[in-house]
């Protein structure tokens, strides 16, 4: 089970189903055979604050908690920090105007080597993704105004996807 715990669930059953029918050989079949695999993902990590500068401090305890209990290195813990901290000031100054509004941070292991972080607010709809910062378009102000910290973020992170869900951003890293 340890070499096919990453596979899909699906897969899983495949691979258990085909391993059984390896070892059974030719023997006749003595019974039917029901394979059902459920992937857990943990506990809800989810949490749920206001975007106001006050309440940033929650999602540092919340997202510092997950470092120490999945034993995420200090190289790495230092980079989600750094674009916990980037994300969510750019949630609540750019997508709120500083006014308050829900933001919900997901944090997931997806397997042993990776996780996710994603950030989901109500803001009006903006993919940072597309936001090119060298564009010919962008000018020596815009430069100075922002940008930067998303690039540098998304420089840090492995991969990084944006979708718009219903009234929401959703930003996965």
């Amino acid at each position: 089970m340890n070499i096919i715990k990453n596979e899909s669930p699906k897969c899983i059953c495949e691979k258990i189903v085909d391993s059984v029918r390896e070892f059974a050989g030719d023997a006749a079949q003595s019974d039917d055979i029901t394979v059902y695999c459920i992937r857990y993902n943990g506990s809800n990590n989810t949490l749920k604050f206001n975007a106001v500068f006050d309440e940033i401090d929650k999602g540092k305890v919340y997202l510092n908690k997950f470092i120490a209990i999945y034993g995420i290195s200090a190289d790495l813990g230092r980079n989600l920090k750094v674009v916990y901290d980037e994300i969510i000031c750019n949630i609540i100054k750019y997508a709120y105007n500083n006014q308050g509004g829900e933001i919900i941070l997901k944090l997931n292991m997806v397997n042993k080597d990776m996780m996710e972080m994603i950030f989901e607010d109500k803001g009006p709809e903006f993919n940072p993704i597309e936001y090119n910062i060298n564009s010919k378009e962008t000018t020596a102000d815009d430069k100075i105004n922002g940008g930067m910290g998303i690039m540098f973020c998304m420089n840090m992170m492995d991969k990084c996807e944006y979708v718009r869900e219903g009234e929401y951003n959703v930003f996965k890293m």
